[in-house]
């Protein structure tokens, strides 16, 4: 594992989602969330993840921060 979270990160991240293991999936979310200079796209990952898992208030904070940081 190299550290890098586009590399590394991300496909594991899609692959405990698709294992059903979304939980899992939002830790390391979270993980590499806190890294310097993480893409603003896990914030949407998260925010797609969370509205699955129907917690829309955290879906939603996700999904703004993605659009700030995406801009």
């Amino acid at each position: 594992i190299s550290g890098d979270i586009e590399r590394d990160g991300v496909p594991l991240v899609l692959a405990q989602a698709k294992r059903g293991e979304i939980n899992d999936a939002l830790a390391l979310l979270n993980t590499l969330e806190r890294r310097p200079r993480a893409p603003a796209f896990l914030y949407y990952l998260e925010g797609e993840l969370r509205a699955g898992n129907q917690e829309w208030n955290k879906a939603w904070q996700a999904m703004w921060k993605y659009g700030s940081l995406a801009e």
